[in-house]
């Protein structure tokens, strides 16, 4: 009598294959990613502006308005540049832009800083722009006390 073929046994638990885009090997690169982004928001008003654009595209299209008002309603336009490119603060009608500030050619003094605030209505249209000298904050040493 012949001997019986014998299979191997079966293992049930085979490791298979997974087939996909794996989220672990994804993580890293997704917080580079917004590392990056973040960098490049802060050191780019470009990035910034594009940015602010897809989230807030009302809020950015206030921004540019009041910038290029300003920058048309200076002492000497075709030598005026934007230094600080602005915030918008939503109100009830629209949008309070500060924190814009240009510098524009000041005869014999050189360049002269000009702090800007627009109202810009929902419609995008300036309400009021409001011209005053940049005042820069002192960074002032913190105050030790120290007692014997």
């Amino acid at each position: 009598m012949p001997a019986p073929e014998r299979q191997p046994p079966v293992i049930a638990s085979r490791k298979t294959k997974k087939t996909g885009i794996r989220l672990n090997k994804l993580a890293p690169i997704i917080i580079l990613l917004v590392i990056a982004t973040l960098i490049l928001r802060d050191q780019f008003h470009q990035v910034d502006d594009f940015i602010g654009s897809l989230i807030h595209p009302e809020r950015q299209a206030a921004i540019e308005q009041c910038r290029e008002a300003a920058l048309r309603q200076s002492e000497s336009p075709d030598f005026a540049r934007i230094i600080k490119w602005g915030k918008a603060n939503a109100t009830k009608n629209g949008y309070l832009i500060d924190h814009l500030v240009i510098g524009e050619m000041a005869r014999g003094e050189g360049e002269r800083r000009v702090s800007i605030i627009c109202h810009v209505n929902k419609l995008g249209e300036i309400v009021q722009l409001n011209r005053q000298p940049y005042l820069a904050q002192p960074v002032t040493p913190p105050q030790l006390d120290y007692e014997d």
